[in-house]
């Protein structure tokens, strides 16, 4: 298991208020569904991060699910 953080936004798009939620979990998919059982209706995951010997390995979350943001916002199955 690796520690995952996920950075959340309150508002669509970048420069809301935001706060890191810290994650234990084997893969990026599955540090976004663990995150995102302590997240708001209204909030939104932006970016999945880890740090990988000793390198930080950032990973915008609507990149990888190659989908919109929108469909992410309003929990629209993936």
């Amino acid at each position: 298991m690796r520690t995952f953080y996920c950075d959340v936004e309150t508002e669509i798009g970048w420069g809301g208020f935001g706060r890191t939620i810290r994650v234990k979990a084997n893969t990026l998919r599955g540090a976004f569904k663990r995150a995102k059982k302590f997240t708001r209706p209204d909030e939104l995951i932006a970016e999945v991060r880890t740090r990988v010997r000793g390198c930080e390995l950032a990973q915008p979350v609507w990149d990888f699910y190659n989908c919109r943001l929108g469909a992410i916002h309003f929990g629209l199955k993936l």
